[in-house]
C-alpha cells in the first residue's frame, strides 16, 4: 500500500460515465499499471478522450480496476473546466500515470524543502525514493501533535470534511482509500457520518464511502508494542492493522503447570498390643484389661486418615509487560 509514480505508465480503457476504470492494455512503449500498483495503491493519472481530460487521485482495487477520487482539474466535453469527475462517452480512452505538483511535495520529509520543485514529470522523476514517505508510511518520535502531511496514530478516526471523525479533511482521502481496501472491519472498524457502525460489505467500493462521509477508525496503537504483520516460521499469522494481547493476565486452572499437593497429619501414635489367637484373628488390647478380637482377611486391612491442605496464592493477575519504550507516533496522509 503505497503511493506510486512511475514513468510511462500508460494503457487504454473503454469506460463510459463516471465509474471505474477498467483497463484495456498497455499502450506502445510503455508498461500497464498493473506493474506499478497493487491492490491498495493509490496514484495521480489523467484520463483523455477527444477535447476532454480529468486529473484525478485513484486506487487499484482488487480486480485491478482504478477507483476515482479527488479530482484536481477536469475539462468536460461542453468546455466547462471545475473539479468534477468527467462523464465520458463511449469510445478508447487515454490514461497516464502522473506525479501531481501538490502531492509530490508531500513525498519529501516534513523537513526537507519543497522550493523551486519543477513540473510533474520532472519533480518525482529526481526524487530519492530514499527520502520518500508514501501514504499509510508510520513514523515514531517524541511530539505531542502530528507534522503537516501526517495523522496522529492515536486510535482516532478520519474522514472527509463532513464525516464528523476526529480528522475529518480532504487530505486523508489518499489514506482512506488505502486503508479501506488493506484492512478488514475488525481491525479498522467503519462508521457512517452520523457515527453508527456500518461495514465495508454495506458500503460498496472505497470511494464510495468517502464520498458518502464514512469515518474510518486507526488500529489501536496507543500503549501497545509494535509487531510485524504476516506468517512467521512457526507462529500465527498475523494481519496487518490486527491488535491483540493483554497488559496483565490471571491464568486459570489449565494454564498452570501439573503439580503435586504435599502434606502430612498431625503427630499421633497408636498404642495397641496384638495377640494372635488363630492364623485369620487377632486380638487387639486397647486397655488394662479390655480386648477386642478382630478378624483379619488374607488380603490385609486398611487404614487412612485425612488432612487439610491449607491454599497458598492470592489469584491475582500477573505482569505481562515487556521492558518498553513509549513514544509517539504518526501516519502519513
Amino acid at each position: 500500500m503505497a503511493h506510486i509514480f512511475k514513468p510511462r505508465v500508460r494503457e487504454r480503457s473503454d469506460t463510459e460515465g463516471t465509474g471505474n476504470i477498467v483497463l484495456e492494455g498497455r499502450m506502445f512503449g510503455s508498461i500497464a499499471f498493473s506493474h506499478a500498483m497493487a491492490a491498495g495503491d493509490t496514484a495521480d493519472i489523467v484520463i483523455e478522450y477527444g477535447d476532454s481530460f480529468e486529473e484525478c487521485l485513484v486506487t487499484m482495487n482488487e480486480d485491478g480496476e482504478l477507483e476515482r477520487g479527488a479530482v484536481s482539474c477536469s475539462l468536460h466535453a461542453n468546455g466547462t473546466v471545475d473539479q468534477n469527475h468527467v462523464s465520458f462517452a463511449a469510445g478508447t480512452k487515454t490514461v497516464i500515470m502522473i506525479a501531481s505538483p501538490s502531492r509530490a511535495s508531500r513525498l519529501l520529509d516534513g523537513g526537507m524543502p519543497t522550493a523551486g520543485l519543477a513540473d510533474d514529470a520532472v519533480t518525482a522523476a529526481k526524487l530519492d525514493p530514499s527520502q520518500r514517505w508514501n501514504t499509510g508510511r508510520v513514523r515514531f518520535g517524541f511530539f505531542t501533535s502530528a507534522a503537516t502531511g501526517w495523522l496522529m496514530f492515536n486510535d482516532g478516526t478520519f474522514g472527509n470534511v463532513g464525516s464528523g471523525a476526529d480528522y475529518a479533511a480532504a487530505d486523508a482521502e489518499a489514506l482512506f482509500l488505502a486503508l479501506y481496501v488493506i484492512c478488514n472491519d475488525t481491525d479498522m472498524p467503519l462508521l457512517t457520518s452520523a457515527g453508527a457502525a456500518t461495514t465495508r460489505a454495506a458500503q460498496g467500493s472505497a470511494a464510495t464511502a468517502w464520498a458518502a462521509g464514512c469515518r474510518l477508525t486507526l488500529p489501536k496503537a496507543l500503549g501497545r508494542a509494535i509487531g510485524i504483520a504476516g506468517a512467521g516460521s512457526g507462529l500465527t499469522t498475523r494481519r496487518v492493522g490486527q491488535s491483540l494481547g493483554e497488559e496483565d493476565h490471571t491464568l486459570t486452572v489449565p494454564e498452570t503447570a501439573g503439580h503435586n499437593h504435599g502434606g502430612v497429619t498431625g503427630s499421633h501414635a497408636h498404642g495397641l498390643s496384638t495377640i494372635l489367637t488363630s492364623p485369620n484373628i487377632a486380638s487387639f488390647q486397647v486397655g488394662p484389661s479390655d480386648t477386642v478380637a478382630i478378624a483379619v482377611g488374607t488380603g490385609g486391612a486398611t487404614d487412612g486418615a485425612s488432612a487439610t491442605i491449607p491454599s497458598q496464592g492470592g489469584g491475582q493477575a500477573h505482569n505481562n509487560m515487556q521492558p518498553t519504550l513509549f513514544m509517539s507516533a504518526e501516519i502519513k496522509l
